[in-house]
């Protein structure tokens, strides 16, 4: 048998070298698309989790005899660092980096001279005499002896301080003189190691609530100044062992263990005896709960996206398998007619598929895991399993099953209509079951196991089940249609369309897989679509309802003024003033137990006239001028009746007239109503919140506007957040780490099964076309022409390529409404629901277009595979392809 064997092995070598191909190349997708996208988690736990704050802070003050006898200097701070490191659990050892430990005594006042505003200045004690800066004034290494401080150049200039310049302190229990010995830069400023040490490197000016200004800075003390400041200044220090974080300990997946270790390592600091009491402080608590329920979302919905790309792949796989052994077919009926058992054929074909196959797919593993791409996953080995053994089962079971009988049969796809078997439909109506039943499960599931459902099977089977049962409804129905078409066609005078469409509507292996790869494929495809274009409106949502409009400026209060000041900007439309007044009180005045919401007092007209396409999230203002509108959190303060609303001396009679459930700018679980701006009078009626519209708006000039309007004394309420831009916010939500990870995996999966889609259709045709020509000579006999004949490939392929990617389109388009709760998208928009799932006219011009190149594909294989001129070889009957 060697001798055959070797020989149909020599005939079919492409076709063999095809699949092998197909095997590694689905083999190593297998192993880098799991391992990518869990890198891509990781860094976007890293990305969420970091920032200049991001540490884990264990802090305790002490002064006097007791610091100095814990800590005589500062570099006895660091085997403590050690020590409370190797408190921390494993996991939090592992995401945080070594102490960065220090002693800092914030508002230390110092001496000035008369006429010069008052003056604090920072003083930091670090256990290293070393840091991440450099000294660009005096020596590179001070004398520890003399009790010296290094401070910035922006210090230096505010204080006017110099080198051999004497600060001192003299509001302690003695004074104390420090000597400026260094004046040095920070490698950078905006390093966490700053962010921890005060005003060190941001020296500005405070104005307190009286109006008073006070200049405040930092400096670095030597040894020698922290121990004076102990003993004679009798000062007071904070110790402070800074963790910073460490990106390459944090894994996404370890999140929701992380918070409970930091619980944990709360609890053993607070129960150390043999220090003074020492907290951790840290911000990783309120992003670690964030990243949380961002993850679970991307968990779900790239596993929904994943499973469907997982059987895309196995599907186009099996496609290639099954057309593979489709040209084995002769050569197997002729073994089988010759007395071969069904044994014997499955172990030709495996004697074929075993040797390349397998090696191909240990090939495609190994390539996969050179690309490490992230870390290797478990489900990755499972694939390359599933993988292997389909390439050596699947077309053994083709081979006993197509060859069950012992006569040698000679099929006709173009003559014959298939007839499903009572095994087929019993298997079919389980699909369908199947598909029903989980996605009830999955439903019913919902928000409440988010959590768990990113990595469980029944997210991935799911949109397998769906597509699958989507497929069977389309091959049963699809025929029905194209044999009413040939039917209409074949009244008429030319044999094209009857001919194309009686051969589509008779398509056995060329329909039933390709048919399911592709809708899988197109069902990929649209739900990637979908969610992206959800996610995108649903963002834009969120940054409205954070904004209110173009722009907005806030502070403790403006210049009644600003709105007409900010209409002379360049760029601005209009605006609108609005005054918020957080405690109010309800039905009488405040002390006397009544409840308090915040006063939105707004012009609700003026507001939606500039909100433009988001007028609809604007509230209707009511036609009262005394009502007002109520929260659903203030409903239970305010009631139904006439009321009050009391502030300062102020007493503001009001009626309930409405609920508002959402307003821009304001957290929906705060109390607040909502007034006519107009009944704001006198001193009450300057704005603390102004809504900008505008388009190119000339940012500098209005920040310049809005800080002009600002009193002295509210100076100090201006902030990061002093002007927020909607575009701004919108493109921080889409920019978000975790939100780029799942833009990354959908595009991926998108691009992959869209080149196997079209590889089995190309499959299709390369493997069909002989058998195609074939017959196709005997109508060019007739007279068709090559016109005629172009037209005929594109209706036999047609119906098929059409009906899978409408059908999968659609499913894909569904699946977020079907699968309900599951799909949530908003932890990513801020909390809005993003329920719009509208397809963008780009996606429907990319689905146009990769009909148009499978159409086009249709042409050139039949182009390719012209017979006009090797008629005499096409029409030799019984010859071996």
């Amino acid at each position: 048998m060697n001798g055959p064997r070797l020989r149909l092995a020599r005939t079919h070598w492409a076709a063999l070298l095809a699949v092998t191909v197909m095997a590694a190349v689905t083999t190593a997708l297998a192993v880098v698309f799991p391992a990518r996208a869990v890198h891509g988690y990781d860094r976007a736990a890293a990305g969420l989790l970091g920032g200049r704050d991001a540490s884990v802070t264990v802090s305790g003050e002490a002064g006097g005899p007791i610091g100095l006898g814990m800590f005589p200097n500062p570099a006895g701070m660091a085997p403590q660092g050690d020590t409370w490191h190797g408190m921390m659990p494993a996991r939090l050892a592992r995401a945080t980096q070594g102490a960065d430990a220090f002693a800092f005594a914030s508002g230390a006042r110092i001496a000035r001279p008369a006429g010069q505003r008052p003056a604090v200045l920072g003083l930091t004690a670090n256990s290293e005499p070393t840091g991440p800066y450099r000294a660009v004034q005096g020596p590179a290494y001070p004398d520890p002896a003399r009790p010296e401080i290094a401070i910035t150049p922006e210090t230096a200039a505010q204080f006017g301080l110099k080198i051999g310049s004497v600060v001192r302190f003299d509001h302690g229990a003695a004074p104390i003189d420090l000597t400026v010995s260094q004046i040095i830069r920070p490698n950078d400023p905006g390093d966490g190691y700053w962010a921890a040490r005060g005003s060190t490197v941001n020296p500005h000016v405070e104005v307190s609530g009286n109006g008073s200004e006070v200049l405040v800075g930092g400096a670095l003390m030597n040894s020698a100044a922290y121990s004076q400041f102990l003993t004679r200044y009798n000062g007071k220090f904070t110790y402070t062992w800074r963790f910073p974080l460490n990106p390459g300990g944090i894994t996404a997946s370890g999140m929701p263990d992380l918070s409970r270790d930091l619980d944990r390592y709360r609890v053993a600091v607070a129960g150390r005896q043999d220090i003074f009491p020492c907290q951790v402080q840290t911000p990783l608590d309120t992003r670690i709960k964030d990243f949380v329920g961002q993850y679970a979302t991307a968990q779900v919905i790239t596993g929904l996206a994943f499973s469907g790309l997982a059987a895309v792949l196995v599907g186009a796989l099996l496609l290639g398998l099954a057309l593979f052994t489709e040209r084995l077919r002769g050569a197997l009926g002729v073994m089988r007619a010759r007395g071969s058992s069904l044994f014997q054929l499955c172990r030709t074909v495996g004697w074929l598929t075993a040797p390349t196959l397998l090696p191909g797919a240990a090939i495609g593993y190994g390539a996969g895991l050179l690309v490490h791409a992230g870390p290797t996953q478990i489900v990755s080995a499972y694939l390359a399993a599933i993988v292997a053994v389909l390439a050596v089962g699947f077309p053994c079971v083709l081979a006993a099953r197509w060859n069950r009988g012992a006569t040698l049969t000679t099929r006709r796809p173009e003559t014959v209509t298939p007839k499903a078997s009572r095994r087929r439909l019993v298997l079919e109506l389980l699909v369908l079951a199947l598909a029903v039943i989980s996605l009830v499960v999955l439903r019913r599931r919902g928000l409440a196991a988010q959590a768990q459902l990113g990595a469980d099977p029944l997210v991935w089977a799911v949109p397998v089940l769906l597509g699958v049962a989507s497929a069977l409804i389309v091959l049963r129905g699809f025929p029905w249609p194209l044999r009413l078409a040939g039917r209409l066609f074949g009244r008429g005078r030319s044999m094209v369309g009857f001919v194309g469409f009686a051969r589509a509507s008779r398509q056995q292996v060329v329909t039933a897989l390709p048919l399911v790869v592709l809708l899988l494929a197109a069902a990929v495809a649209g739900f990637g679509a979908t969610v992206d274009a959800a996610l995108q409106r649903g963002q834009g949502t969120g940054a409205w309802y954070a904004v209110g409009s173009d722009a907005q400026v806030t502070a403790t209060q403006f210049d009644y003024r600003l709105p007409q000041w900010l209409r002379s900007v360049r760029g601005v439309t209009a605006a609108v003033p609005l005054r918020s007044i957080p405690d109010a009180s309800v039905g009488g005045a405040a002390g006397e137990g009544k409840p308090e919401v915040t006063v939105l007092a707004v012009d609700l007209n003026a507001l939606r006239a500039i909100a433009g396409g988001a007028a609809r999230f604007v509230p209707d203002a009511p036609s009262d001028p005394d009502a007002m509108l109520v929260s659903p959190a203030a409903v239970q303060y305010v009631g139904t009746k006439p009321t009050t609303l009391n502030w300062f001396n102020k007493v503001l009679p009001v009626r309930p007239a409405g609920i508002v459930n959402r307003f821009p700018g304001q957290d929906a679980t705060t109390p607040y109503v909502i007034i006519p701006y107009q009944r704001l009078r006198d001193i009450d009626s300057f704005p603390t919140r102004v809504f900008v519209q505008g388009r190119g708006i000339d940012r500098a000039a209005l920040d310049r506007t809005a800080r002009k309007a600002v009193p002295d004394f509210a100076a100090n309420s201006i902030g990061p957040s002093f002007i927020r831009y909607q575009g701004d916010v919108e493109k921080q939500l889409k920019q978000g780490p975790m939100v780029r990870v799942v833009h990354q995996a959908f595009a991926d999966c998108a691009l992959i099964v869209v080149v196997y889609g079209l590889l089995s259709v190309l499959l299709v045709l390369l493997v069909g076309a002989r058998e195609r020509g074939r017959a196709i000579a005997h109508l060019e006999v007739l007279g068709l022409s090559r016109a005629q004949r172009r037209t005929l490939a594109l209706i036999e392929i047609g119906p098929v390529v059409l009906c899978a990617v409408l059908g999968g389109w659609l499913v894909g388009m569904l699946l977020p409404r079907l699968t309900g709760p599951v799909v949530n998208l908003r932890p990513y928009t801020l909390g809005f629901a993003a329920s719009n799932h509208a397809v963008e006219p780009l996606h429907l011009a990319a689905l146009a277009a990769v009909l148009a190149v499978a159409g086009l594909a249709a042409v050139l294989v039949d182009r390719l595979f012209d017979a006009r001129h090797r008629l005499g070889e096409v029409l030799r009957t019984g010859e071996e392809t």
